[in-house]
C-alpha cells in the first residue's frame, strides 16, 4: 500500500503513477515473486495503479481514515511518505510524532505488516531545515517502533522543478531508494504464506 499525499498520489509526473511507476517496474523484474500494489485511489497509465495517495492530506488526514483503509485493503507491505504538508501549512510542531503514532497504528491494525517510512525530500525548497530536522527525528524512534527507515533522495532542482513535486527524474530516484530498501523482501526465498511478495 503506498500511503502518503500528492507526490504518493503522483503530482509532477508526467503519467499520474509518481514513484509508484518505475518502483512497479522493478518488483516486477522478480516474476517469482509478483506483487500487487492496494488501495481505494488509482491514478497512473500502468496495469498497477492502486494507492492510498492524497492530494493536500496532513498526517491528521491519513490518520482519521488509516483503520478503514487497511480493514479494506489488509497490506502487508506500507510505504509511508508523508509529512510534507504539515511542514508546508505551518503545522511542523509536533509533526514527527504524528506520524511515528500513524506507522504505530498501522501495525496495531495489522500486526503482520511492514511499514516502510521514505522521509521527506530534504530539498524541498525553502523548507530543507524543516525537513531535515524531521526526518532525523523519525529517522532516530525507527528501531524502538518498528518501522524500517528509508532514506530519501536529495533531489536536485531539475528533479523536483516545482520545488515540492518531483519530475519523473525525480520519481525514479525515490523508486530506488524504495525498491533497494525492499530488495530483501524481494529476493527473500521462499517467503512464507503463498510464496508471494506481500502486497506494496
Amino acid at each position: 500500500m503506498p500511503l502518503g499525499d500528492s507526490i504518493t498520489a503522483g503530482g509532477g509526473s508526467s503519467t499520474g503513477g509518481g514513484y509508484r511507476l518505475p518502483l512497479w517496474e522493478r518488483l516486477s523484474e522478480h516474476p517469482e515473486q509478483p506483487i500487487d500494489f492496494v488501495g481505494s485511489a488509482r491514478a497512473g497509465s500502468f496495469a498497477d495503479p492502486d494507492h492510498e495517495g492524497h492530494s493536500g492530506y496532513v498526517i491528521d488526514g491519513l490518520r482519521a481514515h488509516i483503520d478503514d483503509w487497511v480493514a479494506a485493503a489488509q497490506p502487508d507491505i506500507v510505504l509511508l511518505h508523508a509529512g510534507i504538508n504539515d511542514v508546508d501549512f505551518g503545522r511542523r510542531q509536533g509533526a514527527p510524532e504524528r506520524l511515528i503514532e500513524l506507522a504505530d497504528r498501522i501495525a496495531a491494525d495489522r500486526p503482520n505488516s511492514v511499514v516502510y517510512v521514505l522521509g521527506l525530500i530534504p530539498t524541498t525548497d525553502g523548507l530543507e531545515d524543516q525537513a531535515v530536522t524531521f526526518n532525523a527525528s523519525v529517522r532516530s524512534a525507527s528501531a524502538a517502533h518498528g518501522y524500517l527507515w528509508v532514506e530519501p533522495p536529495a533531489l536536485s532542482a531539475d528533479e523536483l522543478p516545482d520545488g515540492l513535486h518531483p519530475n519523473d527524474k525525480g520519481y525514479v530516484r525515490m523508486a530506488e531508494a524504495l525498491y533497494r530498501a525492499l530488495q530483501g523482501q524481494v529476493e527473500a526465498s521462499p517467503l512464507p504464506g503463498d510464496g508471494c511478495l506481500p502486497s506494496p
